[in-house]
This record gives C-alpha cells, sequence and structure tokens, in this order.
C-alpha cells in the first residue's frame, strides 16, 4: 500500500513536471512569437515612417580678437555649444527621434574674418571609408576633441548626428601650386554619424557665400550614407540655389532626404527661410531638414522637416530673446524614384495655351506685347521707392499676332536653336494665329504696369484691380498668369494668433467656393472693395496686390545663377511712392481669398511656394490643404487662415548659369 502510494505520488509529479515543462514551452513560444511581430511591426512601421529632429541653435560667439586664440580657449568655446547639442540630443531622442540635425556655424560661430582667426577651431576629418568611430577610439587621430564628442553623443543616444565644423586637411606648398601658405585647405564641412557613432559621411561645402576663410574644393563632393529609414545627402546653405550638388543627389542619385546646416539670412520676398527651404521640398518631392543658426538681428532664423506634401513642422521667431528650438517630427519615408521629380517640370506653351483655354483664360503661345506705358499715379514717384528706381525689363514687339505680323520681329532665346513657333512666322505666316488673350482688349489690366526692383531683379509688376478676376505680366520670355478674387473688406479670420513653432493646422473648410471658374461674383463685395479703395485713397494711402515677373540673370559679387520668377505680392503707395514687400505693416488692409498662379516657363526645376503674415511673424500652410503645385501651376483653392504674404513659383535653369 505504501509503495502503491509512492508510486502513484511520482506519477502525479511527473505529470506536474510535464505540465510545467509544456506550459513554460508555450509561453516561451509565445513570447518568442510576440517578439517577433513587434519586431517585424517596428520594421514595416520604420520602413513607413520615421522621426526626425532639427535644432535652431542661439550660437555661443568667440570674442572678436586681432590674433588667433590658443587652441585650448577655441576648444572651451566650442564644447560651450556641443553642450548645447547634447542636452538637445537627449531630448530628441527621448522624442523618438531617429536622426538630429545642427546648423551651419553652430559649433564654432560667425566671429572670422580671415583663415588665421579660425584656424584653431579646426580639426583633421578622417575620409568615412576608414570606418572610424571616434567615441571608441579617439586617440587615432590628434585633435579631434569635436568629433569624439558627436560620436559619442551619437552613440549614447543611438541617434543619427548630422553636424557642421571645420576641416582643415595638409597640403604641400611646394608641391601643390594651389595650396594655401598656411599648408592646409580648410572647409566648411558638415559630418554624419551613425547611431554607433561611425563617422559615415563628411561633406566639403562646394557654393562658398563669401567665406573667404574656406577653401572651395576642386571638385564637388557627393555625400551620401544609409540609414534603414532612407538614403541621406548633405549640402550646405548658399548650395540649395545651384544644380552641384543638390540636383546631382537628388535627381542623378535618387537621393529622397537631405540634411541641410544652413547659416540662412533672410531676403525677402522669395529667399525667406521657412518660405524657400519648404519650396525646395514641395518642387523636389524630397524630406529636406533645415537646420538654421538662431540670431534674428542678422536676420539668421527659421528652421524645419519639410516634405513633399508641406511643413511637418517649423519654427520662425524673429525675437532675439527666443533662444534655440528643438523641432521633432515623425514624417513619410519617401522611397519612390526622384526621377519623375526631375524632367519634365516645365509647363510647355501648347500645355499653358490648353490649360487656359479649359478655365475661359487664354494665353498667348508666345509673349504678349506690352509696352512700358506711364499712367498717372503709377510710375511717377518711382525713383523715390525703395529699390524700384531701376527697372529694366524691356520688351521686344512682336507685330500683330493673327499670323500675318508686318517686318521681321526679334527671336527670343526660347526660340533660338529650335525653330520658330506655330503661327509666329516672321511675318509671312499663313493661316489661323494663337487665339488672342481677352486679357488685351480690357487695357485697364496692363496699363499700370511699372518696373521695379526685388532683390535687386528688375521685375515687371501689375496690381491687382478689385473689378478683375484675372491678369497677365511678362518679362522677356516668361509671361504669368493669375486668376484671383477678393475676399470683402469686413470678413475676419477666425485664426487664432500664430504660435513661434508650427506643425500643420486643421483649419475648418473655407465659406468659398473651391472651384476657381465658379469666382463669386457679389456685387455687395465689390462694392465693399471700391469703398474701401476710395477711402484710401482719400487717405493717400492704398494697398494693394501686384503679379510680378522676371525671366534673367541675377548676379552678385561672388556668382550668377538663370531664375525665373512669378511672384504675387503685397504693395503700399503712399504719397505717391509705391514700396512692394513681402514684408508689410500688419494693419494691411486688401485680402486675397483664391487664385491660380501660372507661368510660361523655359526652366525645368520649379519650386513653389506660399508664406502667410502671422500676427507678428511669417508662418507657413499646410501644403496638401491649403494649396496645390502641378504642372506649372499653383492653386489656392481655400481661404487662408492668415493674409497671404507672398504667392511665388521660383524657377531655375541650372543650364544657363
Amino acid at each position: 500500500m505504501f509503495l502503491e502510494l509512492r508510486l502513484n505520488l511520482s506519477i502525479d509529479r511527473k505529470n506536474n513536471i510535464m505540465e510545467q515543462n509544456c506550459l513554460t514551452k508555450y509561453f516561451k513560444t509565445l513570447l518568442v512569437c510576440s517578439l517577433f511581430c513587434l519586431t517585424q511591426c517596428l520594421k514595416t512601421d520604420i520602413k513607413k515612417f520615421f522621426t526626425a529632429a532639427v535644432y535652431e541653435h542661439a550660437v555661443y560667439q568667440p570674442p572678436v580678437t586681432p590674433l588667433p586664440l590658443p587652441r585650448a580657449q577655441a576648444l572651451e568655446i566650442m564644447m560651450t555649444n556641443i553642450r548645447v547639442y547634447q542636452e538637445q540630443t537627449k531630448i530628441a531622442t527621448s522624442k523618438g527621434a531617429h536622426i538630429i540635425v545642427f546648423p551651419e556655424y553652430g559649433v564654432y560661430g560667425l566671429s572670422y574674418k580671415t583663415r588665421e582667426l579660425i584656424f584653431p577651431f579646426m580639426e583633421n576629418i578622417p575620409e568615412p571609408e576608414r570606418n572610424w568611430n571616434p567615441c571608441e577610439h579617439p586617440d587615432v587621430y590628434p585633435e579631434t576633441e569635436i568629433q569624439f564628442a558627436l560620436s559619442c553623443m551619437a552613440r549614447e543616444n543611438n541617434i543619427y548626428v548630422v553636424a557642421n565644423i571645420g576641416d582643415k586637411q595638409p597640403c604641400n606648398v611646394s608641391l601643390d601650386p594651389s595650396c594655401p601658405r598656411t599648408g592646409y585647405y580648410q572647409y566648411n564641412t558638415n559630418v554624419a554619424y551613425d547611431a554607433m557613432g561611425t563617422l559615415v559621411a563628411k561633406y566639403h561645402k562646394y557654393n562658398l557665400f563669401y567665406e573667404n576663410w574656406f577653401d572651395k574644393p576642386s571638385k564637388v563632393d557627393i555625400s551620401v550614407f544609409n540609414t534603414p529609414f532612407g538614403r541621406f545627402g548633405l549640402i550646405i546653405c548658399f548650395d540649395i540655389l545651384f544644380e552641384h550638388p543638390p540636383i546631382d543627389l537628388i535627381c542623378r542619385n535618387n537621393i529622397s532626404n537631405i540634411a541641410f546646416p544652413t547659416a540662412w539670412m533672410d531676403a525677402h520676398p522669395f529667399y525667406t527661410s521657412i518660405q524657400f527651404h519648404s519650396a525646395f521640398a514641395v518642387g523636389l518631392g524630397v524630406n529636406f531638414l533645415a537646420a538654421n543658426i538662431h540670431y534674428p538681428s542678422l536676420r539668421f532664423h527659421g528652421s524645419g522637416i519639410y516634405t513633399q506634401q508641406g511643413a511637418a513642422g517649423y519654427c520662425f521667431n524673429t525675437s532675439n530673446e527666443s533662444g534655440g528650438q528643438l523641432i521633432v517630427q515623425k514624417i513619410p519615408v519617401v522611397d519612390q524614384s526622384r526621377l519623375d521629380a526631375c524632367r519634365g517640370l516645365n509647363i510647355s506653351l501648347s500645355d499653358l495655351n490648353d490649360q487656359m483655354l479649359e478655365l475661359d483664360k487664354t494665353v498667348n503661345n508666345g509673349r504678349e506685347t506690352l509696352q512700358h506705358t506711364k499712367r498717372k499715379g503709377w510710375g511717377k514717384g518711382r525713383e523715390k521707392g525703395r529699390g524700384n528706381g531701376q527697372g529694366q525689363g524691356k520688351m521686344h514687339g512682336h507685330g500683330q499676332r493673327n499670323g500675318q505680323g508686318q517686318g521681321k520681329r526679334k527671336e527670343t532665346r526660347q526660340e533660338k536653336g529650335r525653330g520658330k513657333r506655330k503661327g509666329q512666322g516672321n511675318g509671312q505666316g499663313k493661316g489661323k494665329g494663337p487665339r488672342k488673350l481677352d486679357l488685351l482688349s480690357q487695357p485697364k489690366f496692363h496699363k499700370d504696369m511699372f518696373p521695379y526692383d526685388l532683390y535687386k531683379n528688375p521685375f515687371n509688376l501689375v496690381p491687382l484691380r478689385p473689378e478683375g478676376r484675372k491678369t497677365i505680366v511678362c518679362h522677356t520670355d516668361l509671361c504669368c498668369h493669375l486668376s484671383f478674387s477678393f475676399e470683402p473688406t469686413d470678413r475676419r479670420s477666425a485664426e487664432k494668433p500664430t504660435r513661434k513653432s508650427h506643425a500643420p493646422d486643421d483649419f475648418q473648410a473655407s465659406q468659398h467656393s473651391t472651384d476657381l471658374r465658379n469666382f463669386t461674383e457679389n456685387r455687395k463685395d465689390q462694392d465693399d472693395i471700391r469703398a474701401h479703395l476710395a477711402d484710401n485713397q482719400r487717405s493717400s494711402v492704398e494697398d494693394f496686390y501686384a503679379i510680378g515677373a522676371y525671366d534673367g540673370r541675377y548676379k552678385n559679387r561672388s556668382t550668377g545663377y538663370y531664375i525665373q520668377v512669378c511672384i504675387v505680392l503685397r504693395c503700399r503707395k503712399q504719397q505717391n511712392v509705391v514700396n512692394c514687400s513681402a514684408s508689410m505693416a500688419e494693419d494691411f488692409r486688401i485680402r486675397l481669398s483664391h487664385f491660380r498662379l501660372v507661368g510660361n516657363f523655359s526652366a525645368t526645376f520649379q519650386y513653389p511656394s506660399i508664406l502667410l503674415q502671422g500676427e507678428s511673424d511669417f508662418r507657413l500652410t499646410e501644403h496638401s490643404r491649403r494649396w496645390s503645385f502641378s504642372n506649372g501651376q499653383l492653386v489656392a483653392n481655400e481661404r487662408f487662415s492668415s493674409p497671404l504674404a507672398v504667392a511665388t513659383i521660383f524657377a531655375r535653369d541650372y543650364g544657363r548659369d
């Protein structure tokens, strides 16, 4: 009996052990499956989205000295800025960031005028092919303390880090005729570290902006690094305006993400930081991570995370006391080919004509004959106006436009080497020419055209009149066409005061029609606007919007580049002097509600932007909800939350630089 009981207990114990083993195996299997599923979900999520961070840094500036500082003092100045970087990287990581970008000149400041003064702040940066991890092996290269700090920052926070520092590369004066007398080339340089702290990319700035203390590389760097969430390219500040390296990266290397350290100084009306950087992202369909320094008194401000859908997040603060700003946003991974964005962006003249016909607003195949006709009140007193005394924009007459022009006309640049356009012969053409633009039968849309300099470029501008719904302006070969409607003067936005850091707002649908072919013809609205303008005239102040066009080469002291621009911006006429600018007083009293801006650009690469006037600073609107851009057309089909400051299609013809 005792043996039988003991045997039963032994059997029960074995059964319990077997059950426990089975349960253990079951839970282990369940845990493994769960972990596997979680891992796959995370992998799937990171393939669709990633979290980016940029930091706008209020740089600690070094003292201005006549002689170079000792290396130890230069290092302490740089570490003051690096400690801010370390703190912000920890915060970005806590918010889930996979990559963080810091600004140009963010480590050593802007107080240098000579090569000798900046030299103590430079470090020798090896090539990424050496797979050097400064945090693991800090003693491989001497005087690399800043690289050590950046590498450890990436490694300790498991995050990709992009920063801007100075690179000094030794050269032999006797063997290299280009070698500077100091025996070192000095480069404005981006570095990128992976999440383990390894140096994965280095880029030397190719397009310097009056930076005499740095050398221009002998050839352009194509700097690329891979991440689990896409391939990234590196460029710096002034590079964005040129073909090399931005277009090389995006169009020839299919890069869909750009890390952009910058020290960007705003220049109205089309070079405001958040305006131009967001336009670049939309125009080329890329993710664009722009980190600027914060120095508002010198117009250095404005950073953001921009996508092809618009601004995911940004900051634009003109207050000197506002300090740095960290922006962290989750954005889509862009994995489709960029080649579609790099070809065929320009709208052909025939396409433009078809689109205008569809809207019953036909545009000629060629330039319209517009004479610089002075009219009372416009152009008068322009010599006194700010920046508008040197407008040049000469127009060459085309003769008649019905295919039977008299005599030979001057060939446009677009026609040279490509043959004459159909219906635009040299005076011998037969048959019907293109349909005549109906705007020309209404000279009130054109007689007020006046020249005006916008950022040193001589634009042709035409005021928008309340009785009008469409107008056109041309400059050499470029014609810009605008369909528009005004908002009644008594309508006020319900938008709350703008924030200093912005993410896209979920605005309520507009009460206006979203079909631009059905502009409101409410007589009361028209009467309100006319009454408002009459009040303005009585007070000798008139606010108005204008459409402008410029087709030509912009040239500064160091370089030049070819641009074509269609623009809508605010103007104010006071005491017979006209001032046009994106930056205008907050009491500007006219408001556009809907518009469509189209140009017959020959330039392939087009960068559209909308900039609004917030309560105190400029702001952006959400691209996909507030406006759209395709086939050379910028369309605002809903009412904006804030007044329009400027709308621009900025096109670059890199081949004509």
